[in-house]
């Protein structure tokens, strides 16, 4: 049995693969990278159906509002309870997308970047990661091919990485449901 994880593009397949590589026994979950998010949801509910193993939808939530998180959690929860047992599936939301593991700690800045986060970077964190993060690789000149390579070569990172929200819960969903996932 393999857990697999749907998600919405090409970069959340690379970030969650060099991530979850260094935490989980290779073999015991796949990346299924939809092309944007209804399709994502789409293709989990049907992998659901169809399949017997395990399923994350990781996507962005999209929003910092508790609300609407709550909201969507909701939906998607009623949607994929139809599909299969809520043991058998887990929605994870990167709030408010995928870009905030890269800049949620300031270890991992330094160790990617070379540097910390300034005062703007900083405030844009929260808000909005993924403007954060474009600041950083201008003004470092790193693409987003290095910040994965680095991930992927580096343990260290991959595992303060792998305890950042979002990616906590896929691996600890894979613990639960893929027997001796954890290397």
């Amino acid at each position: 049995m393999r857990l697999s994880i749907v998600v919405e593009g090409r970069e959340d397949e690379e970030l969650i693969n060099a991530v979850v590589s260094s935490v989980l026994v290779p073999g015991s979950f796949r990346i299924v990278c939809a092309r944007g998010k209804s399709h994502a949801i789409s293709m989990a509910g049907t992998m659901l159906t169809v399949e017997e193993e395990p399923v994350v939808l990781a996507i962005d939530a999209d929003t910092s509002n508790p609300g609407l998180l709550a909201e969507q959690r909701s939906d998607l929860s009623a949607l994929l309870n139809r599909a299969a047992h809520p043991g058998h599936w887990r929605v994870v939301f990167f709030v408010p997308e995928i870009e905030s593991v890269l800049v949620y700690d300031d270890a991992v800045v330094r160790r990617l970047f070379g540097r910390s986060l300034d005062e703007v970077e900083r405030a844009l964190r929260d808000v909005a990661p993924k403007k954060s993060l474009a600041r950083l690789t201008e003004s470092t000149g790193t693409s987003w091919h290095q910040i994965v390579q680095q991930i992927a070569k580096d343990t260290e990172i991959a595992s303060l990485l792998a305890k950042a929200p979002g990616m906590s819960e896929i691996v600890q969903f894979a613990e639960q449901v893929v027997p001796n996932a954890a290397e």
